[in-house]
């Protein structure tokens, strides 16, 4: 796989890179391909090692929205 720059978020990176390779048959590859002069590129390669030891630490939570279809689909039975 490869990855062409930083995603936005560390989950979009994770979620993304953490499937290759899942089969202990067919091993992966991920080259992550950084712009040198875009900075969050740049920080990303000058911690790779750093960001990897602690990878889930840095996991954005995730925003609800509560009249989102599938939140109302999910809460509305309970409430009922």
């Amino acid at each position: 796989m490869v990855v062409l720059g930083q995603p936005k978020t560390s989950a979009e990176y994770i979620q993304a890179t953490s499937r290759v390779g899942r089969d202990v048959a067919r091993p992966g590859l991920v080259v992550t391909l950084l712009n040198i002069h875009k900075p969050r590129d740049r920080s990303h390669y000058e911690r790779f090692q750093a960001f990897h030891a602690s990878f889930y630490r840095s996991v954005e939570a995730t925003s609800v929205t509560p009249y989102a279809p599938r939140a109302l689909d999910r809460a509305l039975p309970a409430t009922l």
